[in-house]
């Protein structure tokens, strides 16, 4: 299968993520809407990704593809799974090279936000995307570095199956095994009646991309 870049997205706010995300000093309302006008002018989210078939391999062993991943968790996920999906979604390297040349303190806030915004809007569009297309159902996901199971090292064959993501939505993968724009995330989805999130397996509580709460007993009860 070939790799389906999603690049044509259009990004606006709604109208609750102004209200509920920004706040504008007095009298500053009118320089915050110039701002997000500006914001959303720039912005240029993408997303690309992969419908895989994949074979499992042994106690922790999964090819997609032909590639190679390490994870005891990503292949008992994958058991009852017709096919994944390996992704990259990104704000853009627009809108993030745009939001570091800010200088003011209030937009460099503003601009964080944003951004993290811009890759939410990324990933629900390919999400969106999945389900008008694809039908999988409930997906359940898994990212690289989320947890011990699956390092943050298995981003390598995970851009290897993707092919060339810097050319086609800008994604850099650097020799740390992180992601240029710094706003973007990567994985791979699933088809999974239970929606898993690797938070279910995460110990961090503070972390505030937490979806689902720790589940102490699952990686036992699923997984040993």
């Amino acid at each position: 299968m070939q790799t389906i870049i999603l690049n044509d997205l259009t990004f606006r706010l709604k109208e609750r993520e102004r209200r509920t995300w920004f706040i504008a000093e007095a009298g500053g309302q009118e320089a915050l809407d110039e701002f997000l006008r500006q914001a959303e002018a720039v912005a240029r989210p993408k997303a690309l990704f992969r419908a895989a078939g994949f074979e499992l391999k042994g106690y922790d062993q999964i090819e997609i593809e032909g590639v190679g991943f390490k994870s005891r968790v990503l292949r008992v996920n994958l058991e009852k799974a017709s096919r994944a999906f390996p992704f990259v979604a990104t704000c853009g390297v627009e809108l993030e090279d745009w939001a570091s040349a800010q200088t003011d303190a209030a937009r460099q806030s503003w601009a964080r936000i944003v951004t993290g915004l811009a890759l939410g809007f990324a990933l629900k569009s390919l999400e969106d995307h999945l389900a008008r297309h694809y039908h999988p159902g409930r997906l359940g996901r898994m990212k690289p570095g989320s947890i011990p199971d699956w390092p943050l090292e298995q981003q390598q064959p995970l851009f290897a199956v993707l092919g060339d993501v810097k050319g086609s939505v800008g994604v850099e993968l650097r020799p740390d095994f992180f992601m240029r724009p710094l706003m973007t995330t990567s994985g791979i989805c699933f088809p999974d009646p239970e929606g898993f999130e690797c938070c279910l397996l995460c110990l961090r509580g503070d972390c505030p991309g937490r979806v689902r709460p720790y589940d102490e007993a699952l990686f036992e009860r699923k997984y040993r």
